[in-house]
């Protein structure tokens, strides 16, 4: 199939992974859609976003107006069977029906982010053939209200080639703690984490970028962000990977519950979902508040033998079950349209850390 995915330059997301797991199979076009900013529809959230604001509102133009208005331009005369869309809250209805128009694609979208960034759900007016959202509730709810049944499940993967064990050179400097994590930071996350920072004996950080107003005592443990095998790195290093859930995800798990086990890092989650993913206790770790957490990783902290062993069958699990690849798969499988598409090689075997690693005269 000929397939156009509206990606990002962005790394490690969501949309150049959904690329990279066709490309070796279908024949793949991307178009960044937001060339190099941070487009959102809420204002403030960057100061690029602030500027756009004030002068689109000025024009009575939507946030979305500049980039919508480049994807028409780029896709004239193009031809695709499909397109693949995650940020469906940023392409509106005349939008999508003039893509549907000129390419002749069946559009597929494939909502990752949790239920908070559905903003206005302006997309249930936009003509996508199927709408794929990773939380059951969600899906549930949509399909009930609007009567409709071109919403459907299905959960978020990792990518083999960017979430994988890797050796410990891969790491940044002084990762090796007792507690490990990645994202923004928000009041929700300072509240469950609280008392797990408040220990002081126990070593804890978190990589990515603190908002303007985060708490001091969240704020001291951050570290600049970390992508790809180098997040695989730290998240190794670390005795234990945490992996605290925002409070909209209600039927589903994050995208770092897949990752965290593909690269072999003993997962510590309160996912609300994550037995439909990996079984606790022997898969991953399961905690249930920030007082529990804290119980939690002192138990685990103490037995290095039972991290270890959960840690590799959780690997096991993740790539026998949760790649981009088999996800694809399922999503075509469902779709009839779709059906005789060509099937996507599934990754099951874990590489071994200094297996056909990128960059170090490798198969990439």
């Amino acid at each position: 199939m000929r397939i156009l995915v509206l990606s990002t330059s962005r790394r490690d997301t969501a949309e150049v992974s959904i690329a990279s797991a066709l490309s070796g199979t279908h024949e793949v076009e991307t178009f960044d859609y937001e060339k190099g900013r941070r487009i959102t529809t809420r204002a403030g959230f960057h100061p690029v976003n602030t500027v756009y604001h004030q002068v689109l509102k000025a024009f009575h133009k939507p946030i979305t107006y500049l980039p919508n208005r480049a994807l028409l331009k780029w896709v004239k005369g193009k031809r695709f069977d499909l397109i693949i869309i995650v940020t469906i809250t940023l392409v509106p209805q005349d939008v999508l029906e003039e893509l549907k128009r000129e390419t002749g694609a069946y559009v597929m979208g494939w909502f990752t982010d949790h239920i908070v960034n559905l903003d206005g759900a302006d997309f249930v007016s936009a003509p996508y053939d199927r709408v794929f959202f990773k939380d059951r509730i969600v899906v549930d709810r949509f399909r009930q209200a609007t009567a409709s049944d071109r919403y459907d499940f299905l959960p978020q993967a990792f990518d083999p080639l960017l979430h994988r064990p890797v050796p410990e050179r891969y790491a940044p400097p002084g990762s090796q703690v007792d507690v490990a994590t990645f994202g923004n930071s928000y009041p929700f996350r300072a509240m469950l984490m609280g008392p797990l920072i408040d220990a002081g004996e126990i070593h804890t950080v978190i990589y990515g970028i603190p908002s303007w107003n985060v708490v001091p005592k969240l704020k001291a443990v951050y570290r600049p962000e970390v992508f790809g095998l180098a997040k695989s790195g730290a998240m190794r290093a670390a005795k234990i990977a945490l992996n605290t859930n925002q409070f909209a995800e209600l039927g589903g798990v994050n995208k770092r519950s897949f990752e965290l086990g593909a690269i072999g890092a003993f997962h510590l989650t309160d996912g609300p979902r994550i037995e439909e993913y990996y079984e606790p206790g022997v898969e991953c770790a399961t905690f249930h508040g920030p007082h529990e957490l804290l119980e939690k990783v002192r138990w685990y902290l103490g037995r290095p033998e039972e991290r270890a062993e959960i840690a590799r069958r959780g690997l096991l699990r993740a790539w026998r079950d949760h790649s981009y690849h088999r996800r694809l798969n399922q999503a075509f499988e469902s779709i009839p349209e779709l059906r005789s598409a060509a099937i996507l090689p599934v990754p099951t075997r874990p590489p071994e850390p200094e297996e056909d690693l990128p960059g170090e005269g490798r198969a990439p």
